[in-house]
């Protein structure tokens, strides 16, 4: 049995593969310069719950990136659209959506005029309202768009939390290769450290080539930009859910 097999289907997307990508160069680089065996080390790490662990690491990281990114993005995307004020969503929409909630919730969501009253009761109310709807749609098989739209919004909200170590990771270990293959070679003088020409091993050469793409990822898809747009999908999901909603009485 592997780690993916022990863990969640939302953990092993949301926060096992970013802990994965993090400690990725490793995993390729221990076997193709040193002759590292990952087959003999797998199942240690199971047993003694290394995935467990990369996944609250993850997690952890992610929960602190997400809290600096709500307050800049004035409040979590799904309160967000439930306002008013905010015209993502259609006014005849959201008014449909407020009656839906408003009837599971058993006491209304704030008029225009009250939220405007009152911005952070307001608040309050509708971050009921998306708890709620959290709590209602939890079964994969019948919501399945906000299963799959909150997996890729954890994914790359963790790992833009994990996007500094795994950084740093991902460069040691070129730099790790490079000074094995004799690419680096660091000088008694100044330069300390210079190129030098030499021809890299296929194994010293898949070793670079996944630390460098890895350093591509962490730069180039795990972005302020790409979580912001991934949460914003899944938050449209998740409202958008008050049309489906199973009957009371069937509960989910």
């Amino acid at each position: 049995m592997n780690i993916a097999e022990l863990l969640s289907p939302y953990d092993r997307r949301a926060r096992l593969y970013p802990s994965l990508l993090a400690i990725l160069p490793l995993l390729v680089l221990l076997p193709a310069i040193y002759g590292i065996d990952p087959t003999t080390v797998v199942p240690l790490a199971v047993v003694c719950g290394v995935g467990f662990l990369l996944t609250r690491v993850a997690r952890n990281a992610g929960v602190k990136v997400q809290d600096r990114l709500w307050k800049s993005w004035g409040g979590s995307p799904t309160t967000q659209l439930l306002r008013h004020r905010n015209h993502e969503i259609d006014q005849h929409t959201k008014a449909r959506y407020h009656t839906i909630l408003s009837g599971r919730l058993g006491f209304a969501l704030p008029t225009v005029s009250e939220e405007q009253a009152d911005t952070g009761a307001a608040d309050e109310k509708y971050r009921a309202a998306v708890q709620l709807l959290i709590n209602l749609t939890r079964n994969r098989t019948r919501y399945p768009l906000v299963f799959t739209e909150n997996a890729a919004y954890g994914f790359h909200r963790n790992g833009l939390g994990l996007r500094t170590i795994g950084g740093v990771i991902a460069l040691a270990c070129i730099l790790w290769t490079l000074l094995h293959a004799g690419g680096l070679v660091i000088g008694d003088t100044s330069p300390w450290i210079h190129v030098a020409a030499r021809a890299l091993k296929s194994s010293e050469a898949a070793a670079l080539v996944a630390s460098v793409l890895t350093l591509f990822a962490w730069l180039a898809v795990f972005t302020k930009a790409q979580v912001k747009q991934t949460a914003f999908a899944y938050a449209k999901r998740l409202i958008e859910c008050c049309d489906n909603l199973a009957p009371e009485r069937e509960g989910t």
